[in-house]
């Protein structure tokens, strides 16, 4: 069941450079939508907002922020989830908070990954390790498990370092 439309308004701190800030007057809907209002008072429909000098923030994180639970600080770090998957798709209820690896796993369940994306678990990084002490060559391990060369090669060189320090590693 939809939620019916609801506005909500605010106002944010945007960096301009040189210690320079601006305030911003900034509305988002429960559909995904957002607006600023702009230097001739006039509402201008938005695809992202840039609030900072990092980069613009999607409308998704502040229909979350502004409609949806608040966001968990429990050490993780977390970002706006699309329960279908679709980026374009920002109604509130389709947006959720989780991790980026919760995020892979559900587009990899819902077959929406990337092309090229493989998940990795413990066990193959295990069978690359394995092999790879057995003498085999990167690219022989790549191709034996079905992995690029730079994926072996990644995975094996981050464990190999870790384990060198005494550190143990899970993924």
């Amino acid at each position: 069941m939809l939620t019916p439309v609801a506005l909500k308004y605010f106002e944010r701190n945007r960096y301009k450079g040189n210690g320079a800030w601006l305030v911003e007057k900034l509305c988002v809907s429960n559909e995904g939508f957002a607006w600023r209002l702009n230097k001739d008072g006039e509402w201008v429909q938005q695809r992202a907002m840039k609030l900072d000098d990092r980069g613009p923030i999607p409308i998704c994180v502040h229909v979350l922020e502004q409609f949806g639970p608040t966001k968990p600080n429990d050490g993780k770090r977390y970002e706006c989830c699309h329960r279908d998957d679709n980026r374009a798709h920002n109604h509130i209820d389709n947006l959720y908070w989780g991790t980026h690896a919760q995020n892979m796993h559900d587009a990899s369940v819902n077959g929406k990954a990337r092309a090229g994306i493989l998940l990795v678990d413990e066990s193959d990084i295990d069978e690359m390790i394995k092999l790879y002490q057995a003498g085999m060559h990167i690219h022989q391990v790549a191709e034996e498990l079905g992995f690029g060369y730079t994926t072996v090669q990644g995975y094996l060189s981050k464990r190999i370092q870790l384990r060198s320090k005494g550190r143990v590693v899970t993924f």
